[in-house]
């Protein structure tokens, strides 16, 4: 993977690296009471509480 050289790459990088990390933070998180769907495409997490 090659690193990003201008401004522009280098932020766009960096917020896709956060989405990632927010995405798994909040699988984990919701994982314990119950994930039904998870929808990557959207970056949204559908949960229903069972």
């Amino acid at each position: 993977m090659r690193l990003p050289t201008n401004i522009f790459e280098i932020a766009d990088f960096l917020t896709f690296e956060r989405r990632i990390q927010v995405i798994i933070l909040t699988f984990l998180n919701f994982e314990n009471m119950g994930v039904v769907l998870w929808v990557p495409n959207n970056f949204k997490l559908n949960v229903k509480f069972l």
